[in-house]
């Protein structure tokens, strides 16, 4: 597979993966010259071909299908290098030297059935990558073919102005005259392994992180081209994942995973930190500095299994009535009602102010980090008023936001946001309005799957995402595959997630929207058998929110750690809620709802009162930000249909606003901007 930043090149087919070593010479140079084919077919405006994904027979594109072809005799122009001439052959490939007399193998060429491979010209390809890093990531099949195009282009520079060296897990072949390199990195199954070091990964019991990238990720990210493999290590039955660190394994969790499902996992991860590295390139994962202590979840005998997006129900019934009994507060806590609303103003009620000259406090293109979901006038809307509206509390002002003094504020901390979508959009919003005071060298974001950080190394500080949308343990806590015919929840159990949140030091919580899909299925932490209960989605909600109580009651000591709840962010659906008689929903709106205490379908009262009561029992070691009144206001706030969700919406979607506007989510900059000035407020 071969990846230059900002865009996919080709993807090699995985016809070699079962080729005996005996025929990897040929099977390398034959993925190299495709490689090379892909570096050198370039449209005239210089951008890449991109030669599609499918090894069918079938032509891919209206060109041709360079993977479609037969293997032609051809020995007066193969082979393309002689085994002893090449400088930096391995014996482990060189079949001559080791006395195999047959050269046939080494004559072939391969011919696509309707074009012609171009013809490789070391000088050339060197000019291609003049300036540039080329590496090969993977298993030793990649170093195989890492090493034929070592070969194929040693014979064009002189021995003065080339050179190879080892440092760890990465070799590096250097053409000093164009101060190109080609390198190696030794990443076996791409995530981190006990497989890892290049010479001893002979191990009895394969284990992988397989959430964890960022380890190899920081020798390569860097890359101009990266061709990545992972294959014939993942061919056993089932593997190991370990959710902790190698460093400190007894306290990891471990789960025996089958195949193919781990290592999707495993792609899972590389695929999300190769699209961090499209859509912020200048901005890449560096080593995190900050102490991460992971915990073991200790699960009950029985109930060792985790729950993903394959788990089901053997049986259900329905809900017994079972409650989750959680330990009370300190007594320091004194009961006093946990809403900040409580303080001598209340930020929370107030009005909307048009202030175009203080707001937006960042511009959406400015922002590397934007994410496509929200970026709403890059996708299209035209009409920037949402972005000029400030939160005005009828009583004081909210403290005006300064990015240095939260950094401050910040330092050798972390702050974390724990939720859904919209937790992470809060997420976004703070991480585009800290990052443009941090100069680009000192900033990095790490895309880590389930847990997302950012970090201002000046500060020694992170502000990470941990999706979690249900808060306990669930067969949702994919961070993209979350989609599931029924959703499955252990409503006493919060140590999965809470073994990656409990070390931060500044918490931000949400979950609302999880729970008004349906019926939820419970599969209590004792049960072993798959037998589940069912119960409604506000009751599921209170009975999951009583587990996280009970861990914020039992672990949170107030003058250490700051917990935040932000409660419910409202929709839009139905424009006939505050403009009767119409037929609409959140599209095309322009300003805010300007009816004071207005209350849309939304936002449901029942679920605020639970809340509510749940959050006052737990005294001052949980804030809360209510951000559902002020938020209710601003129906002009959605992408409604400006926005990138995976894909652009097609122009028939753009066309029916009424199917295909999201009103659930929000625009930045936007309203998000202003709950994170409520968190500064407060902070």
């Amino acid at each position: 597979m071969v990846i230059k930043k900002q865009q996919a090149v080709a993807m090699v087919p995985a016809a070699a993966w079962g080729i005996r070593s005996s025929f990897q010479s040929l099977v390398a140079l034959l993925l190299t010259i495709l490689v090379v084919a892909a570096i050198y077919l370039r449209q005239s405006n210089e951008q890449l071909f991109d030669y599609g994904t499918s090894t069918s027979s079938g032509p891919l594109t209206s060109r041709c299908n360079l993977f479609s072809g037969k293997w032609v005799f051809d020995n007066k122009s193969y082979p393309l290098y002689k085994e002893k001439e090449c400088t930096y052959m391995s014996d482990q490939l060189a079949c001559e030297k080791f006395g195999r007399k047959d050269l046939n193998y080494q004559q072939w060429r391969w011919q696509p059935h309707h074009c012609d491979l171009p013809r490789f010209n070391a000088t050339a390809l060197l000019e291609k990558l003049r300036n540039k890093r080329l590496v090969f990531v993977g298993d030793s099949l990649n170093r195989n073919q890492w090493v034929s195009m070592t070969c194929l282009l040693d014979s064009a520079i002189p021995s003065h102005f080339k050179s190879m060296h080892q440092n760890g897990s990465i070799n590096i072949f250097k053409a000093t005259e164009y101060n190109a390199t080609i390198e190696f990195y030794w990443s076996p199954l791409l995530v981190e392994s006990n497989s890892d070091d290049p010479v001893n990964h002979r191990v009895p019991d394969r284990i992988v992180r397989v959430q964890e990238i960022e380890k190899h990720a920081r020798h390569w990210i860097h890359a101009d081209y990266l061709i990545f493999n992972t294959y014939l290590w993942w061919r056993r039955r089932q593997m190991t994942v370990l959710w902790g660190s190698f460093e400190n394994p007894e306290d990891g969790f471990y789960k025996a995973v089958k195949l193919p499902r781990v290592y999707e996992m495993a792609l899972q991860t590389w695929a999300q930190c190769i699209q961090q590295i499209h859509e912020t390139p200048d901005h890449v994962p560096r080593s995190q500095q900050t102490s991460i202590t992971y915990v073991k979840p200790n699960l009950p005998n029985g109930a060792s299994e985790v729950l993903d997006r394959f788990s089901s129900c053997n049986s259900t019934k329905s809900y017994s009535g079972k409650q989750i009994q959680w330990a009370d507060p300190d007594a320091e806590s004194g009961r006093r009602r946990s809403t900040i609303s409580k303080e001598s103003c209340d930020v929370f009620s107030g009005k909307w102010v048009f202030d175009n000259r203080s707001y937006p406090l960042y511009q959406e293109s400015e922002c590397p980090y934007m994410s496509d979901q929200l970026a709403c006038h890059k996708h299209g809307r035209s009409d920037l008023q949402y972005q000029y509206w400030r939160w005005q509390p009828h009583d004081c002002n909210l403290k005006r936001w300064n990015a240095t003094e939260m950094w401050e504020k910040l330092r050798g901390k972390r702050l974390m946001f724990v939720g859904d979508s919209l937790n992470r959009g809060q997420w976004i919003s703070m991480v585009c309005l800290l990052q443009s005071v941090i100069p680009a060298n000192k900033k990095s974001m790490t895309p880590n799957a389930q847990l997302t950080i950012f970090r201002a190394e000046e500060y020694n500080a992170t502000v990470e995402f941990l999706w979690a949308p249900l808060l306990v343990e669930s067969n949702s806590d994919d961070p993209v595959n979350h989609r599931t015919a029924e959703r499955i929840i252990r409503p006493d159990s919060v140590l999965k997630h809470s073994s990656q949140w409990e070390h931060a030091d500044i918490l931000i919580f949400n979950s609302y929207l999880w729970w008004r899909q349906g019926p939820v299925k419970l599969l209590w932490s004792a049960e072993g058998n798959g037998a589940c209960e069912e119960l409604d989605g506000l009751g599921a909600m209170e009975l999951a929110m009583g587990a996280w109580a009970d861990w914020v009651a039992s672990k949170v000591i107030p003058l250490k750690k700051r917990v935040f709840f932000v409660t419910m962010s409202p929709t839009h659906f139905w424009s006939r809620e505050w403009e009767p008689g119409s037929d609409g929903n959140c599209y095309n709106q322009m300003t805010p709802i300007n009816l004071e205490n207005y209350w849309g379908s939304g936002s449901d009262l029942p679920t605020m009162r639970m809340v509510d009561k749940m959050l006052s029992n737990l005294g001052s070691k949980v804030s809360v930000i209510n951000i559902t009144q002020l938020s209710e206001y601003r129906k002009d706030g959605h992408p409604s249909i400006y926005r990138k969700f995976w894909e652009t919406l097609s122009p028939q979607q753009l066309a029916n606003p009424a199917s295909y506007s999201d009103c659930i989510h929000w625009c930045l900059p936007g309203v998000p901007d202003v709950w994170n000035e409520l968190i500064f407020h407060f902070l």
